[in-house]
C-alpha cells in the first residue's frame, strides 16, 4: 500500500491512482476513471452529495488503499506565473509575493488562497542575484469544495497541488533538459517552458477540449456527444468525412498552435545558447487524431505525445490505460510525488 492516493476530479471525468516509487521507477498499485456527474461549479448539497457518492464508488471499483489523498487543483481553478525577485528570507518573500500577486493575479485577492514554491536560488554572494518563485493562486470556492469532498468521502486530504505540477512530475524522464509542455484538457490548454530542468515560465489559454467539441457541435449541427464522437474517431484527418471535421476544428487547433508557438519565441529569449528541443503533448487532445503531425508542421520543433508511463515497472498494464495514457498524466504525477 502506498502512503498516499491521487485524486484528480475534472469537470468531465474523476480519476484515482496509487504508486509505489522505487529506485528505478514506479509500480502502479491501483488506477480508475468514472464521469464526473454534476458541474463542479454548483454550490448545490445535492450535487456536492452525488459527487461524493461517486468518488467513494470510484475508490471501492478501483481499490485504492490509501486514506491519505493527494488532491489535483484544476488549471481553470488557478492562476500560475514564474517571478524573479531578489533573494530574500522567508518573512519578507511573503510580503514581496503578495504585493507582486496584486500585479499579476487576475482574481480578487480575497477570492484565492497564495502559496508560492522556491525554483531555484542562487548564492547570496552571486552580483544583482534573483531566485525564481512559482505563484500559485488558487480559487477558495474550489480548494474549499475539493477538501469538504475527500473529508465526506471519509479521506484524509494531505496535499492539493496544480496540476500543471503534476503533469510535469510525470514527464521528468521524457522532457530532459530544455522542453516545453502542453497540457489541454477540457478546459484549458496549460503550457509551461522547461529550461536546464526547471520552469521558466507558464501560461494558459481557454482553448481546449471542449472548445473543439463546441466547434464541431455548431458548425454540423450535432448535439455535443455526437461531436464528441466525431473528434476523437476523425480529428484532423482531413481524408475521412470529406474533411469536415478537420475544417471544423481549424480555428481551434491554430489557436492552440499559436499559443505554444508564442511560448516557443518567448523560450528562445530565455536561452542563452541552444534551443527548446521538443514540445510534450499531453492531456485529452493529446490524442485528437493526427494533432500533433499538425503541430509539428506549424512549429519546425519535434512533437512527442505525452507517456506518463515510461517509468512504470508493471508488465502487464491494461490497454485502456496505456492507449489513454496522456489523459493519466496529471493523476499519476501527483501520485508519483513523495
Amino acid at each position: 500500500m502506498s502512503a498516499h492516493f491521487a485524486l484528480d476530479i475534472s469537470s468531465s471525468t474523476i480519476k484515482v491512482a496509487e504508486a509505489k516509487v522505487k529506485n528505478n521507477g514506479f509500480e502502479l498499485l491501483a488506477f480508475g476513471e468514472t464521469r464526473t456527474p454534476i458541474s463542479l461549479q454548483s454550490d448545490s448539497p445535492t450535487d456536492e452529495a452525488m459527487l461524493v457518492n461517486t468518488v467513494k464508488q470510484l475508490l471501492v471499483d478501483s481499490q485504492i488503499q490509501s486514506q491519505s489523498a493527494y488532491i489535483a487543483l484544476p488549471e481553470s481553478s488557478v492562476y500560475t506565473r514564474v517571478i524573479q525577485i531578489p533573494i530574500l528570507e522567508e518573512k519578507e518573500l511573503d510580503n514581496a509575493l503578495k504585493f507582486e500577486a496584486e500585479q499579476y493575479i487576475p482574481f480578487p485577492m480575497e477570492e484565492v488562497y497564495l502559496e508560492h514554491q522556491i525554483l531555484y536560488q542562487p548564492a547570496k554572494t552571486t552580483a544583482n542575484a534573483k531566485m525564481d518563485v512559482l505563484l500559485v493562486a488558487a480559487k477558495k470556492f474550489m480548494v474549499d469544495k475539493l477538501i469538504r469532498v475527500a473529508e465526506l468521502c471519509e479521506v484524509a486530504p494531505m496535499v492539493i497541488e496544480s496540476a500543471l505540477l503534476s503533469v510535469i512530475r510525470a514527464l521528468q524522464s521524457q522532457v530532459g533538459k530544455n522542453a516545453l509542455v502542453v497540457d489541454s484538457g477540457e478546459n484549458s490548454t496549460n503550457v509551461a517552458i522547461i529550461i536546464d530542468g526547471l520552469i521558466k515560465q507558464t501560461s494558459s489559454i481557454p482553448t481546449s477540449g471542449k472548445s473543439l467539441t463546441q466547434a464541431i457541435a455548431q458548425t454540423l449541427s450535432l448535439s455535443e456527444s455526437q461531436a464528441k464522437q466525431y473528434k476523437h474517431t476523425y480529428g484532423l484527418e482531413s481524408s475521412l468525412l470529406e474533411g469536415k471535421i478537420a475544417q471544423a476544428l481549424q480555428p481551434s487547433v491554430t489557436a492552440i498552435s499559436n499559443h505554444v508557438l508564442k511560448n516557443l519565441r518567448f523560450a528562445s529569449t530565455l536561452l542563452n545558447s541552444g534551443k527548446i528541443n521538443q514540445v510534450i503533448l499531453s492531456g485529452g487532445t493529446a490524442l485528437l487524431p493526427n494533432f500533433p503531425q499538425f503541430l509539428l508542421s506549424q512549429l519546425d520543433v519535434e512533437v512527442n505525445i505525452a507517456n506518463p508511463l515510461s517509468n512504470c515497472l508493471n508488465s502487464n498494464l491494461p490497454q485502456q490505460l496505456v492507449s489513454a495514457a496522456p489523459r493519466f498524466t496529471t493523476v499519476i504525477g501527483l501520485a508519483l510525488r513523495e
